[in-house]
């Protein structure tokens, strides 16, 4: 017990404050604490309480710090991503009203051609800019110009989001870049102010890095040319101290662009490539030839309008040009046709492609409407060195679509005969249509139509499935690609009676001595037949009974061609065997030579 001196034990004796030295350390020595002052209340510390409200609330927080970790990773994953961007390019062309063409403007060094394109690529950026399309815009270029009011040729690129990638599609651009050029908008640009821009003329489409890379690689040996109508235009040819030339050919708007090509060399190493565009579109090539292209060494390619662009790389140096280039603008070819066939079996017309046998447009759509004298008779369409097949909708035809009786069929290239035959359903005919569906294009299509019995197709021979024909059956050969006119055969390689299925040798056919019953050998011998593997085709097209009439001294052809251009003096096969008579192309028989 504390003794209390005077005051109550429960009054606090007053603190004194200990007056401080000048430099702040009071009375206190160096090196030693300041003293508690004596009666003031401390108050105990518990460290040991703290420790356990630390360890108390440790989880708490641990699973808080967990919680916003994996809240942070999951919209780092789930909800957040980069923009992925793709480079879209666009070429095309737009017309200037209130400037006009002038021949340094067709000079890419010419001082006037490098002024005028940097104030027409301002106004490019300008229009693109003033669209939605402008925060996407990179980098865009004027690389010619055309005749007429003023044309610009440009491409353009965007950066857009890859999602957008399909919906921005070249019409998608031109709808917005016309409706920015047809606005009321009060904008200083050029495009408004400087340019008269035609937004009719406003032409966009869809081009690929590759095709500005193909393009810049020409620019060193780039030629405008402009065709006036019934001009044809020698082009200068290729300079051969560069390694690619591009010839930029445009034309009057209501004309297509006809070029024609010839190689003046045997070979060669060079590639010509054609577009529908002025510039080397991939999607817009019609056709790439190479090497001297022996198969073809005279071609003429249309275009779809009135502008073309022609590629040339070289192959190896020459001091000689490998092709002479020519070009002229030519009227667009109706192709509708109307027509009643007369109720005969033989070749009565053809129908072909505008100016066949050039290159078909691009742009080419035929149709040809067919009546049939009575649907006793179905349609029967010849082709040369072409064929159709069905094809999935879903693929386009490269070379030519056709529609016959709603069913499609691909065109396609082959070395072999075929011929489509079309049954007849309705008296009111068929109609065919032909169109291309894709730039890229081949040589013209050339068609003969006649009508066949739908009773009896084939009479006395085979028909193919597959490819339309009459072939001869069980005559050793298999015409067929599938081989059924070889199968179930009684007279293989001879021909057989009709009346009691004889087979006699084929050197008997024909021969004026009947060796069948009633004679059928000897039937038909001078008059037109279906065409097959072992007939003689006439210069008319008509086939003819007759084994090995050429030059027999004998006029078999209606049109007397089988005694045509015949050597003195004549020469048949006369008895030799079949084994010993050859083939020629077109499938008629004649003796080898001695």
């Amino acid at each position: 017990m504390p003794r209390c001196f005077q005051l109550p034990c429960s009054t606090r004796m007053p603190t004194t404050e200990v007056p401080q030295a000048a430099d702040g350390q009071g009375d206190v020595g160096d090196g030693e604490e300041a003293a508690e002052p004596e009666g003031k209340f401390k108050p105990p510390k518990n460290t040991k309480r703290k420790n356990r409200d630390y360890v108390r609330f440790t989880p708490l927080l641990l699973v808080l710090a967990a919680l916003v970790s994996a809240g942070v990773m999951l919209w780092y994953f789930l909800g957040y991503k980069a923009e992925v961007t793709v480079s879209q390019v666009y070429s095309g062309s737009l017309r200037v009203l209130n400037r006009h063409f002038s021949q340094d403007l067709g000079r890419r060094e010419s001082i006037a051609f490098r002024s005028e394109s940097a104030k027409a690529q301002k106004m490019l950026q300008e229009l693109v800019a003033s669209t939605h399309l402008g925060t996407y815009y990179n980098s865009s270029s004027v690389y010619s110009f055309g005749e007429g009011p003023l044309t610009c040729f440009f491409w353009f690129t965007l950066d857009i989001p890859e999602y957008q990638r399909l919906t921005l599609s070249p019409e998608v651009v031109r709808e917005l870049l016309v409706g920015e050029l047809l606005s009321n908008s009060s904008t200083l640009a050029s495009y408004k102010t400087e340019y008269e821009v035609d937004p009719e003329g406003l032409v966009i489409l869809e081009a690929s890095v590759n095709d500005i890379v193909v393009l810049n690689s020409t620019l060193g040996c780039y030629r405008y040319s402009y065709v006036n109508p019934g001009q044809v235009l020698p082009l200068k040819g290729p300079d051969q101290q560069t390694t690619s030339c591009l010839w930029h050919l445009q034309g009057p708007e209501d004309l297509m662009i006809k070029v024609r090509l010839e190689w003046t060399r045997v070979d060669c190493r060079d590639r010509v490539a054609m577009y529908d565009a002025a510039g080397p579109l991939e999607k817009r090539l019609i056709t790439s030839v190479y090497g001297c292209s022996r198969q073809e060494p005279v071609m003429e390619v249309l275009a779809s309008g009135s502008v073309m662009a022609v590629v040339w790389k070289k192959g190896m140096h020459s001091y000689y040009d490998p092709f002479l280039l020519s070009v002229k603008s030519v009227a667009f070819q109706d192709c509708q046709v109307n027509l009643t066939l007369e109720g005969r079996l033989d070749t009565q017309g053809f129908l072909r492609t505008p100016y066949y046998p050039s290159y078909y447009s691009p742009s080419t759509h035929c149709s040809w409407h067919l009546t049939v004298p009575s649907l006793d008779y179905g349609l029967a369409l010849w082709f040369d060195a072409y064929a159709l097949r069905r094809q999935k909708y879903n693929r386009l035809c490269t070379q030519g679509q056709w529609m016959i009786q709603n069913r499609r069929l691909c065109g396609f290239r082959t070395l072999q005969p075929y011929a489509e035959r079309i049954p007849m359903v309705a008296s009111d005919g068929v109609t065919i249509n032909f169109t291309s569906q894709i730039s890229l294009t081949g040589p013209g299509v050339q068609v003969y139509y006649s009508l066949y019995n739908q009773s009896d197709p084939c009479p006395g021979e085979f028909l193919c499935s597959v490819n339309g024909l009459c072939v001869p059956a069980c005559d050793g050969i298999k015409d067929c690609p599938n081989g059924l006119d070889e199968r179930n055969c009684v007279c293989r390689a001879m021909f057989q009676c009709q009346e009691d299925s004889t087979c006699i040798s084929l050197p008997r056919v024909c021969d004026r001595q009947p060796d069948c019953l009633n004679g059928s050998d000897e039937e038909q011998c001078q008059e037109g037949v279906p065409c097959g593997t072992f007939t003689f085709q006439c210069e008319d097209r008509s086939c003819v009974k007759k084994p090995n009439p050429e030059c027999d001294g004998q006029s078999d052809c209606r049109d007397g061609s089988d005694e045509q251009h015949c050597a003195w003096p004549p020469r048949s096969c006369g008895p030799c065997s079949w084994e010993r008579c050859g083939r020629t192309r077109a499938g008629q028989a004649r003796c080898p030579s001695r």
